[in-house]
């Protein structure tokens, strides 16, 4: 009997599975919710190289799996960063708009008697009762978004969150003090570039504040030695005196050209420390072992650092007899 002949029909497959309809996301939708949406997209999807959720990152080590949690803390630093941005500009915005109508109202008052203010008038108060409106109603004062209270609150309980895990996956890790000193050194540029921005901002600060009082003390003077000058511009050397005054005891109470002096200060002698141990100058000279030169770099810095806290101790203190030779 001859055997059968083999079936060569296709098996029958299963049909794929129906793609899940990706949700149209309107352009009248809430703006906060189409961001986040498209965050846990980003951050779920398994071509994106920002994905911190799949076990790509379990299968590199713990490592691989530590850098994931620091970039995690870095975007929501910036999330945090970006909605108090938003916040301040917004809250400046609706609060400077009545600010502003209520003075052109006051001046119309004023000076009803020399102009035709009437028309003006009729735009100004509505203006001004619906900007009251406005600050005074609560759906209108703080609605919904990425830059209210309530969400920045949530990113701040997120980045706790997120600091935990990277600190119980870093003790995970259980590296030996050569390796942290090595980790600290790389993080060395990141304090340096911390102190020199410091140290320019408060540089920029003193120096706004010294011009002030240079250029205003001289229209001070230059003001106050006309005779000519019209009773009713006298308000105009009032106000250039007190921006002088003003800036003068910002100066010497906040101290800023010390801030920025002792930052700059610090952030240099880092950097020659850093420079030191990489090319084995200075101290690092007659040191062979790249681990004791780390460990005296270590060392060195974090002396560097306490007495920079210090100094800044000192200068947040009221002003004493004697206290500049302590510093």
């Amino acid at each position: 009997m001859p055997d059968p002949k083999p079936d060569r029909t296709p098996a029958k497959t299963a049909p794929p599975p129906p793609e899940r309809p990706t949700p149209r996301i309107s352009r009248f939708s809430d703006t906060s919710a189409v961001c986040r949406l498209r965050s846990i997209e980003r951050l779920t999807d398994p071509q994106s190289r920002w994905n911190l959720t799949t076990p790509r990152s379990l299968e590199q080590g713990p490592v691989e799996l530590l850098l994931a949690h620091s970039r995690s803390i870095l975007e929501i630093e910036y999330r945090i960063k970006d909605a108090r941005a938003l916040r301040r500009q917004t809250l400046a915005v609706r609060f400077s708009l009545p600010i502003i109508i209520t003075t052109l109202l006051v001046a119309n008052v004023a000076g009803w008697s020399l102009l035709p203010l009437m028309k003006i008038n009729l735009i100004l108060i509505p203006l001004g009762l619906a900007s009251f409106v406005a600050i005074t109603t609560d759906e209108v004062r703080d609605p919904p978004g990425d830059w209210d209270a309530e969400y920045i609150s949530k990113q701040k309980l997120e980045l706790e969150l997120a600091q935990e895990r990277k600190r119980l996956q870093a003790v995970s890790l259980h590296l030996d003090p050569q390796s942290r000193r090595h980790i600290y050194k790389e993080t060395v540029p990141v304090s340096i570039e911390r102190y020199q921005r410091s140290g320019r901002r408060y540089r920029a600060v003193h120096n706004t504040f010294q011009s002030v009082i240079i250029v205003g003390s001289l229209a001070t003077s230059i003001l106050a030695g006309m005779d000519s000058i019209a009773e009713k511009y006298k308000w105009v050397t009032v106000g250039v005196s007190f921006s002088v005054g003003i800036s003068a005891g910002f100066t010497g109470y906040f101290k800023y050209r010390e801030r920025s002096f002792y930052l700059q200060q610090t952030a240099d002698a880092i950097e020659e420390e850093l420079n030191g141990v990489n090319l084995r100058t200075g101290r690092y000279r007659s040191m062979t072992s790249d681990d004791e030169a780390i460990a005296e770099f270590t060392e060195r810095v974090e002396a560097l650092q306490s007495e920079q806290r210090k100094r800044q101790q000192q200068l947040d203190q009221p002003a004493q007899p004697g206290a500049a030779d302590q510093l």
